[in-house]
């Protein structure tokens, strides 16, 4: 049974047949594929056309002769779900048919030469299904977000900025459509500010149907080659990351715009009824997309006239301005088409746009003093047979003067961690295969790439693929993959078993052997805490089960808190490589307790030997001099390094995450409320957290048409206000005792319950608790 309207069946309409014998094909393969393997197959590439297969059903069907007459019709008055009485059937009949006199229609023939307006017709739908809703309540991870409801086929046939400024428009005239308190000139840099606060506030659910651009691959690039274009932050794409992500995207270039004009379609879908911010479109602006500014006073009427769903033609064409001009010119309404071909009919018939490669930036290196060394094999070290004795030290990591020093912490420190270690090693260009394990967000293997443009790197990562929806896993990739146009392979993370301790892993190891051949170094970012079986493993098994990677050197990261940890290490290596480095850097110090080992020539373990005992303490002496040193001598001995980090930090690597890091944040401080936080002056975010919501504690003592804090969001504003205070410090020094200090966030009043509501605040405050 069938809900649709009948001229979705007609000639033109859209073709709702189904395969039932490719379906079953389809999950007889599935079958045969998971009980004739020993590993399912977790990916399958779907065609959109064949040749051979995939037919399109005929739909030239010539028309009636003669009219069907009424006994032919079946009738079942007595079946309420298949009868309707004439009353309860609900004819648009100024839309549909009485619109449709004088029209010309759009249809497959003529098509071509009304592409150009079908794009935008196109475009318009797409961007009428963005939801204004301003409901803010409720915890953000909570939001059902269904990304396989969206009309996807539709995206790759249109551009990322064209459906971007659409909604923006959309949402320009709905802010004034909903605010025309008073009449005023409609200035975009004016009112962008208001509708950029407005977008903050809606929750991520409503930006799901602007994910379509994740689904291709042509898309997807398009959009990543925008300025304004903020990445997921969840690898693999969520659906809720792929919402958060378009949303702060929308945002960012809400805010980058200094004019908005976007031409609108002369072409109707008269199936449908008017909508509301269809109709204020056709007020305010004319068919180029320029504001109707006959006069001032026009575009000022215009904009302040409130428009509903019910507004008809003729109420509008009766609107004067105070000048006496019609302010609205229906000429253009005459000459509208109308058409019946579904969205998916009309992208069909479309031409993708083009979409130009960008080469990468060309990287200056920034050279970085070598590394601490504090032992290798070629410092002629003696064995002994029986376990070292040493002192046992453990690693401090409070020293948050000399964290706070690092001028390169976005948005994470590994970016400037390997940066250095590699440019310090001087291992650059001169690798042909390179294999990044444990990548996280990406930098890493961008880092790798970026100092190795002529090698081939591959990204490998731990991640969890049932976040992402199937069909767009293939296009998944770290975060910061995203705004760089390097060739960076990252389908080992999906299509292999990534946990090195999982007992797949062997497997995966022997079909990169046959995909990837010999990699000419690893680098190993790999951190016990992400883990499964963490408290289970050592950073022995780790190296150990890098071992079995077809390479003949590695580059590993190891954290560990206390010397006994570390000195287990590294008499594990000495037995286990022909040549080997320990060694710490600038960025991270003795007292992280991060280590980098630097190891080649993997060879068969005989009988275990030990480094001797004045072996570990010279390593043990130069880790003591690092951790006994006055926190201002430390600060002091990365003084002179500080061009290369700020060379480093203004790389293009810097210049080009800070967009995406500040519509992040944007996003961020919006959860809750605040928006105005780049201002000089705090009022307009003091008043914004005023309203956004009361505090939890309240209950419903303020009614219950009031929004409350959850115990969350509490939480989320208490970390917000400490960070957006923390950062207005200008001494590294304020900055680590205000870190130090432990934050209470409670609720002061003003006014008093006798005054009106809007003289009686609840504002947040932070007090130090102990």
């Amino acid at each position: 049974m069938s809900t649709n309207k009948w001229t979705n069946y007609q000639k033109d309409g859209l073709n709702y047949t189904l395969q039932y014998q490719a379906v079953l094909c389809f999950m007889q393969a599935v079958i045969i594929n998971n009980s004739t393997t020993p590993s399912a197959t977790k990916m399958i590439k779907f065609f959109e056309s064949c040749p051979h297969c995939i037919v399109p059903v005929e739909t030239d069907f010539p028309e009636l002769q003669d009219p069907v007459p009424s006994s032919a019709i079946p009738s079942e008055p007595s079946n309420p779900y298949l009868f309707l009485q004439k009353d309860d059937v609900d004819l648009i009949q100024e839309d549909i048919f009485t619109s449709l006199k004088g029209r010309s229609k759009v249809s497959a023939e003529n098509f071509s030469e009304n592409s150009r307006d079908m794009y935008w017709y196109l475009v318009e739908s797409l961007a009428s299904k963005f939801s204004y809703s301003n409901r803010t309540a409720g915890d953000i991870q909570s939001d059902p977000l269904d990304m396989n409801s969206k009309n996807k086929s539709c995206f790759k046939k249109i551009k990322p900025a064209d459906l971007f400024k659409v909604v923006l428009r959309n949402c320009w005239v709905n802010y004034h459509n909903e605010n025309n308190r008073g009449r005023r000139t409609p200035s975009w840099e004016r009112d962008k500010i208001y509708i950029s606060r407005q977008l903050s506030l809606l929750p991520p659910r409503c930006f799901s149907c602007l994910g379509g651009f994740f689904f291709w691959d042509s898309s997807l690039k398009a959009l990543r080659q925008e300025r304004w274009f903020t990445p997921p932050v969840s690898y693999p794409a969520s659906p809720l990351g792929i919402a958060i992500s378009c949303k702060s995207s929308l945002i960012a270039m809400a805010n980058s715009l200094t004019s908005l004009e976007v031409p609108i379609s002369t072409t109707i879908d008269v199936t449908k009824e008017r909508d509301s911010v269809v109709t204020k479109n056709q007020l305010c602006f004319s068919n180029t997309g320029e504001i109707r500014n006959k006069c001032t006073s026009c575009a000022m009427e215009s904009f302040s006239t409130r428009v509903t769903r019910r507004t008809s033609q003729e109420s509008l064409l009766k609107l004067k301005c105070e000048w006496g001009h019609s302010v609205y010119d229906n000429s253009a309404e005459k000459r509208k088409r109308f058409t019946l071909l579904s969205l998916d009919q009309v992208a069909d018939l479309l031409t993708p746009p083009v979409v130009a490669d960008l080469r990468a930036d060309k990287h200056e290196p920034v050279q970085f003093p070598p590394p601490f060394l504090l032992f290798s094999s070629a410092s002629s070290p003696q064995y002994q047979d029986e376990p070292t004795i040493y002192e046992n030290v453990s690693f401090n990591r409070e020293f948050l003067e000399a964290k706070l020093v690092s001028y390169v912490q976005i948005p994470t420190r590994s970016y400037g961690r390997v940066y250095e270690i590699l440019s310090g090693l001087k291992i650059m260009r001169r690798h042909n295969r390179l294999l990044v394990m444990g990548d996280g967000f990406g930098w890493s293997s961008v880092v790798t790439k970026m100092l190795n443009p002529l090698s081939e790197v591959w990204s490998w990562d731990l991640i969890d693929i049932s976040q992402s929806p199937p069909h767009i896993l293939h296009q998944s990739s770290p975060p910061t993959h995203y705004k760089f146009e390097m060739e960076i392979k990252n389908e080992l993370s999906y299509s292999t078993v990534s946990d090195i301790f999982h007992d797949g892993f062997e497997q995966s190891v022997r079909d990169l052997d046959s995909i990837a051949g010999k990699f000419h170094l690893v680098i190993s970012e790999i951190e016990l805490c992400h883990n499964p079986v963490e408290g289970n493993q050592t950073y022995v098994d780790v190296i150990r089960r890098l071992m079995l990677i077809h390479s003949n050197s590695f580059l590993v990261k190891i954290v560990v808190q206390d010397s006994p940890r570390l000195m287990e290490i590294v008499n594990f290596v000495a037995n286990h490589f022909g040549t080997w480095a320990v060694f710490n850097s600038l960025e991270s110090p003795s007292y992280s307790g991060i280590f980098w080992l630097l190891l080649s020539g993997p060879k068969k373990a005989g009988n275990m030997r030990y480094l001797s005992d004045e072996c570990a303490e010279l390593i043990i002496d130069s880790i003591k001099e690092q951790l006994l040193s006055p926190k201002i001598e430390l600060m002091g001995k990365l003084r002179p390094f500080a061009h290369s980090h700020e060379l480093l930090a203004l790389s293009s690597v810097g210049t080009s995450s800070y967009d995406t890091i500040s519509s992040m944040t944007d996003e961020w401080l919006g959860q809750v409320g605040m928006v105005s936080w780049r201002s000089s002056n705090f009022t307009r975010m003091l008043n914004e957290l005023r309203h956004f919501k009361l505090p939890y504690e309240l209950l419903d003592l303020e009614g219950k048409d009031k929004k409350y804090y959850f115990k969350e969001d509490h939480e989320r504003l208490r970390l917000r206000l400490i960070c957006l205070a923390g950062s207005m410090l200008s001494s590294q020094y304020l900055q680590a005792d205000f870190l130090s200090t432990k934050w209470k966030l409670i609720w002061s009043t003003k006014g008093s319950k006798g005054m009106l509501d809007d003289d009686y605040y609840y504002n947040p405050v932070l007090t130090a608790n102990g």
